[in-house]
Formats: C-alpha cells, sequence, structure tokens
C-alpha cells in the first residue's frame, strides 16, 4: 500500500514517517516495514495494523493534495476515515488522531467474536423485513447510497442473509474482514477505547467537517473519546453526510453553479 508513493514522494514519505513514530509510542510494528511488504506477505488483514495505516495514508494523500495547491473546503471521513478527516480539519492534533487511529485498530482484538461484514444492493425500507427479529445477530453497519448498505454480524447469520440473497437475485458480495464493525460485537470493546482515548483534547475545527455518525456538520470539540466510540458502534451514516454536503450550497459550490449558469446563458443567446 503506497508503496511508490514511499519511493518517490517526499511529502508522502515524511508523514508516514511522522505516522510511524506516533505509532511506535504504543506498539512494537513498524508502519514502513508494513506498507513496504510484499502481497504475499501483507499484514494489513490484521485490523490493528491496517486501520492505523489506512490512517497514516490518507494523510499522506492528503499531504500530496496540499503540495499541488489543493485546499478542501468541507471534510468528511466514512467510519475509520473519519479520524484523517477530523484531524485535516482542525479537530484533533496530530498526536491525537494517531493514538485514536492505533487505540482504534488495536482495541478492535477485544471483539467478543469474530464477525462478517456484507456489502449489499438494497435500501435501508428493503432490507429491514429481512433482518428484523435479528437484532442481536445482524445490524446495518452502513447506509451508503440509496441503495448501498453494508450488514455486519455474526458470520452464520451473514452467511443465511447472502444465501437468501443471492438466490433472490440481490447483488451481495462479502468483505474481506475479521470483524463485525458497527455491531453489537463491538460493546466488548467499548471501555478500553474509552480509556484508551480519554486523554484526547478536541478543539474547534478550522475546516468545515460533516459527520458519518450523525449525518450533519460537526464542532470539532464534540470529537471526545465518546465520539470515537459511538464511531466504532453506531453506523455510518455516509449517505445521510452526502445529502447533507448537497442541500446547503457552500461558497465553492456557488462558484461553480454561477459559472454553469454563465456557461448555460451564453450558449442560450448564442
Amino acid at each position: 500500500m503506497g508503496r511508490q508513493l514511499l519511493a518517490y514522494c517526499p511529502e508522502f514519505r515524511e508523514v508516514i514517517d511522522s505516522c510511524g513514530r506516533e505509532f511506535s509510542r504504543y506498539g512494537n510494528w513498524s508502519l514502513f516495514e508494513e506498507l513496504s511488504r510484499s502481497e504475499e506477505t501483507s499484514r494489513m488483514q490484521q485490523t490493528h495494523i491496517a486501520q492505523p495505516s489506512l490512517f497514516a495514508i490518507q494523510v499522506g494523500l492528503a499531504a500530496v493534495c496540499k503540495s499541488w495547491g489543493i485546499k478542501p473546503a468541507v471534510i468528511a471521513g466514512h467510519s475509520v476515515g473519519e479520524i484523517a478527516a477530523a484531524y485535516l480539519a482542525g479537530a484533533l492534533t496530530f498526536g491525537d488522531a494517531c493514538a485514536v487511529a492505533f487505540h482504534r485498530g488495536r482495541t478492535m482484538d477485544l471483539a467478543s467474536s469474530r464477525g462478517a461484514m456484507l456489502a449489499v444492493g438494497l435500501s435501508v425500507e428493503e432490507i429491514r423485513p429481512k433482518i428484523n427479529g435479528l437484532e442481536n445477530e445482524l445490524a446495518i453497519a452502513a447506509i451508503n447510497g440509496p441503495s448501498s448498505l453494508t450488514l455486519s454480524g455474526s458470520e452464520a447469520a451473514i452467511n443465511r442473509l447472502f444465501d437468501q440473497l443471492s438466490a433472490a437475485g440481490v447483488f451481495c458480495r462479502k468483505l474481506k474482514v475479521e470483524y463485525a464493525f458497527h455491531s453489537s460485537q463491538m460493546d466488548a470493546v467499548r471501555d478500553e477505547l474509552l480509556r484508551s482515548l480519554s486523554g484526547i483534547k478536541p478543539k474547534a475545527n478550522h475546516t468545515e467537517l460533516i459527520s458519518t455518525v450523525t449525518g450533519k456538520a460537526i464542532d470539532g470539540r464534540e470529537l471526545t473519546n465518546e465520539y470515537w466510540w459511538k464511531n466504532v458502534r453506531c453506523s455510518v451514516l455516509f449517505l445521510s453526510a452526502m445529502t447533507e454536503l448537497a442541500a446547503e450550497p457552500r461558497p465553492w459550490q456557488r462558484i461553480f453553479w454561477d459559472l454553469a449558469n454563465c456557461t448555460i446563458s451564453q450558449t442560450v443567446k448564442k
């Protein structure tokens, strides 16, 4: 992951080195070594390595974009991606963001059992009848689009749902994960995650931040350890966040709309 950027992009490499130093405060594995592994030896299927690595790559890519003159007007992140979003929006310091990324991944190993996740091409309304009464076994982990969901739960329940939906011709695909994120299986993680992140000090964000926990714009000072527990346990409201983003015109959107209207006007006149 990111091997070419590590080799040829100094901005990306600098971020990876900085993240690696922060992660070394909490664990004994090397971020650089993990990102440099071949596909055959990769350990990215292990959550305690994958989640901090994803954070580092996301922040590294943002640094590359910044070096090109690209500055975000509003930021949102999906699930673990919210950590990088919070840092880039100014709600978390670099050190606190690294701590959230590391401990969020580390504490997943405390989950009570292994689980599974399933991407499904249905709406919330369409999936509800199929999982009613199975709340202890299945949960809607993410609402990604009008007809795009992720289900989470026990491996047996996910397998049954996969067989049922496949037989009905509904798109579904099992995800390569170890745990049932955003489901009741995460409850065992709560106390240790809250304890590990009790020292973070979120602050007001300098760039607008859309939460995929609430689906709305959020004040960075709300991103306490309790928020990051909700980030692990609650459904990812990505569709709501994108709807919020599109609903209220922002300055950069108005510029594009004005340009588009001007172009349309000139075309009509011709």
